[in-house]
């Protein structure tokens, strides 16, 4: 079983490196990731290629350019099915540019649809942490 993540972002200079990082970091890795970028102007597309840590073997990253309009359409639900249309795997994660990955994430995610392989969704807790700690 494969998965994919799509990150969706725009001027999100403080968060995204932490975002990837904790995207590649997932033993398995993601057989496809998908960044979306919504017309960043603060740096962001910096640091998704050139500071994000390098994909680990077997996960084809890539960067998509969400156009504004007139060319293209603007806002979220754009952005996420333009990362949608790119993925071809089993499992698809939705994960924003400020939000990141337990360590395990991956791993028990693809045991809880292993566990039940009728299964269509997986909706996992969150955890919201301040700024402060």
């Amino acid at each position: 079983m494969t998965y994919g993540v799509v990150t969706i972002c725009r001027n999100a200079v403080d968060t995204v490196q932490r975002c990837i990082g904790s995207v590649l970091g997932q033993s398995p890795p993601p057989a496809q990731y998908v960044v979306v970028d919504g017309g960043s102007t603060d740096g962001t597309l910096d640091v998704v290629t050139k500071l994000a840590p390098p994909p680990p073997v077997g996960c084809e990253f890539s960067v998509v350019h969400q156009l504004p309009p007139p060319q293209g359409v603007a806002g979220i639900p754009n952005a996420w099915n333009l990362g949608l249309r790119e993925l071809h795997a089993d499992v698809v994660v939705l994960l924003n540019a400020d939000d990141w990955l337990a360590p395990d994430a991956a791993e028990t995610v693809l045991a809880e649809f292993a566990a039940a392989p009728d299964a269509d969704l997986l909706v996992s807790p969150i955890r919201i942490i301040a700024e402060t700690g």
